[in-house]
Order: C-alpha cells, then sequence, then structure tokens
C-alpha cells in the first residue's frame, strides 16, 4: 500500500466482522466477486473439492488458505434452477477454479481464520441485466432457506472506483456519487433501492460488475427483515471501500 494508506478502518472493521461470523458457526459461506471467473451468457457456480487462496500478489509469498466446497449445496442450487425452470437466460453453469481471485482471497483471510472446517460455495456473475442479478440473488435466497444448513454470504467488491486523481481510472464525479448511492441503500436497509440507479452512473464510476455483485445480494436479501450496520467506510487507492453487515431479525 501507498504511504499513509494501511486502511485501519477496514481492518478493524473486518475483525469485528470476523467475531460475527464466528458465533453464527455458519455451515456454508456463498461467495460473491466482481472479480472471479466470469461465463458471459450465464451464472456460475464453482466446484472444487479444495480451494486455495494464495497472497504472492500482495508480498506475501509463504502464507496460504485452504477450504473445501460444498458439492451438496451446488447440487441443490443446480436442482432448484431445473426444478423452477430458472431460466435467467441460461441454466446454472458449472465451473471449475480451485484458485480463488484476489477479492475473495482477501476476504476469507480476514473473515475466516477461525472457521477451518467451514465449506465454501463462489459464485460468478454473468453479462446480463441487473435484474436477473437480482433474480440470481432470489434463488439462492431459496435454496439457502430450504436447505438445513446455516448459511451466510460475503460479497467482496469495492465501490467507485475513481473517487481520486491517482485511482488508476482517473478521478469522475460519478464515483462519489455512486457510493453515496449505495452507502444510504445500506443505512436504510434496503437493498433494493439500488435497482433504481442509472447503468451509466455505475459505467461511470468503473464500477458495474461491483453495481451487478450489490444487486445480486439484495436479491439474497429480498422479502426478509433485515437489520444493516455499516462498520467502516474510507478510501484506498482511489476506490469506496465498505464494510457492511446484514442480519436477519
Amino acid at each position: 500500500k501507498a504511504p499513509g494508506e494501511q486502511l485501519d478502518k477496514t481492518r478493524a472493521a473486518l475483525k469485528e466482522l470476523e467475531g460475527e461470523l464466528y458465533l453464527m458457526q455458519p455451515d456454508t459461506i456463498l461467495l460473491v466477486s466482481p472479480h472471479a471467473p466470469m461465463n458471459q451468457a450465464c451464472f456460475s457456480v464453482n466446484f472444487s473439492l479444495e480451494f486455495i487462496c494464495t497472497y504472492e500478489d500482495f508480498g506475501d509469498a509463504t502464507t496460504s488458505l485452504r477450504l473445501h466446497g460444498d458439492i451438496e449445496f451446488i447440487s441443490k442450487i443446480r436442482g432448484y434452477a431445473d426444478e423452477h425452470h430458472y431460466t435467467g437466460g441460461c441454466a446454472v453453469n458449472v465451473i471449475t477454479h480451485p484458485e480463488l481471485d484476489y477479492g475473495l482471497a482477501v476476504a476469507l483471510y480476514h473473515l475466516t481464520q477461525h472457521l477451518p472446517s467451514v465449506k465454501i460455495v463462489p459464485v460468478s456473475l454473468a453479462q446480463m441485466g441487473i435484474e436477473d442479478h437480482y433474480k440470481f440473488g432470489q434463488m439462492l435466497r431459496s435454496v439457502a432457506l430450504k436447505s438445513n444448513k446455516r448459511v451466510a454470504i460475503i460479497c467482496s467488491a469495492e465501490l467507485g472506483h475513481t473517487l481520486t486523481v491517482d485511482s488508476g481510472h482517473d478521478y469522475h464525479p460519478a464515483g462519489e456519487a455512486f457510493d453515496k448511492a449505495v452507502l444510504a441503500a445500506v443505512k436504510s436497509g434496503d437493498l433494493t433501492q439500488l435497482q433504481s440507479l442509472n447503468l451509466e452512473l455505475a459505467e461511470s464510476a468503473q464500477s458495474v460488475n461491483e453495481f451487478r455483485t450489490l444487486v445480486l445480494l439484495s436479491g439474497t436479501l429480498s422479502n426478509a427483515g433485515i437489520q444493516s450496520q455499516i462498520l467502516s467506510y474510507e478510501v484506498g487507492q482511489g476506490s469506496g471501500l465498505l464494510v457492511a453487515q446484514f442480519s436477519l431479525i
């Protein structure tokens, strides 16, 4: 990180969230990242008996994390999609990528240190509409509710990517506007508000797939009483970094 960008607020919030996740003791964690391998025509679930996270890109060649996939839950997703004739443009695709992308690797490092036995199901986005991502999130929620498992979902995505001139995407005021809209929706506890956002705003903020990730999350939280809490928000390397928690009430 650049000098002065130690992201202390984000680190502290992730530590707090780790404690909450540990208390929940989930059997399975659904994972969504805009950086995961994507089949453009349809949504995908990542199947592997074992997943590995490495951190060489961050200058750490020794640390690694290994977690097991939840084969049963992936089977239930495919079965539910077939039974309910879920289309969303296509059937649910199964891919195999044992090494997870950096967005999920970082999140899992901070959040699962004390959950070595938890199983994971990485989910990939699709080059499809916002409404399709919402419906896919609803489907994941239905599968989770019908299972006999404690299920958590982690969405690892930055917000606006154009908040400073050194962001790597150049500065654009849409980045700040996008972040404000997301923060307002999270504070309200009603993420469905995000569907009313103009896609052009997300495009200008260089955050289209991040937008899709958040809408998918809103689908998993739909039709339920939700208590939302913002644990931290700060800007790092030109991007908005939000840590928030959603709990069923």
